[in-house]
């Protein structure tokens, strides 16, 4: 898992405190914005259907609450997604679709990209966040389209997380690697 993860050593401050945090109130708050994806579609491939309990989020939010349940950590995931938009769709309604004050935020909006390129995509979505939960996790959930998954994209990728201080997890090999997929 950790081959297809990257966290820049600036952002390790976000998730101390999520860590702390998650341990003092024995709960960890989960808030995830996306698209399609998000949703479960293509989960139930050939069916033009979406499953929300068969999405990556949910399976995800199992995965979690299993590993947490030991340390006595309950998981809480709001997952909030919308079809075929593009990053700006989360950009003035954050407040209202996160959590209240969740320690992690979980992204899946950049493979779609119609009005604008892949770094506004990047840079605006984590400025969208960062407004309205200044002290949460910021983990860009990367689901990129067949022609976009080419090593001077995933590059540029790691350079706009590291710039603003936020993790990725390329989701297709990370699933495979946690036998979800």
């Amino acid at each position: 898992l950790i081959d297809v993860c990257f966290s820049p050593r600036n952002a390790e401050r976000s998730w101390s405190a999520a860590r702390h945090r998650s341990q003092k109130l024995s709960k960890l708050s989960i808030g995830v914005l996306g698209c399609s994806v998000t949703a479960g579609c293509g989960a139930l491939s050939p069916s033009p259907q979406c499953s929300i309990p068969l999405s990556w989020g949910r399976q995800a939010h199992d995965v979690l609450a299993e590993g947490l349940r030991a340390r006595r950590i309950a998981v809480e995931t709001t997952i909030y997604q919308k079809n075929a938009v593009e990053a700006s769709y989360f950009f003035d309604c954050t407040h209202h679709l996160l959590p209240r004050r969740p320690d992690v935020v979980v992204l899946e909006v950049l493979q779609n990209m119609y009005a604008m390129n892949l770094s506004t995509a990047f840079d605006r979505t984590v400025a969208a966040i960062r407004r309205v939960q200044p002290r949460a996790a910021i983990l860009f959930a990367v689901w990129l389209k067949p022609h976009m998954l080419v090593p001077r994209v995933m590059m540029e990728v790691r350079a706009f997380a590291e710039a603003n201080r936020v993790d990725l997890a390329e989701m297709p090999a990370a699933m495979k690697s946690l036998a979800l997929s």
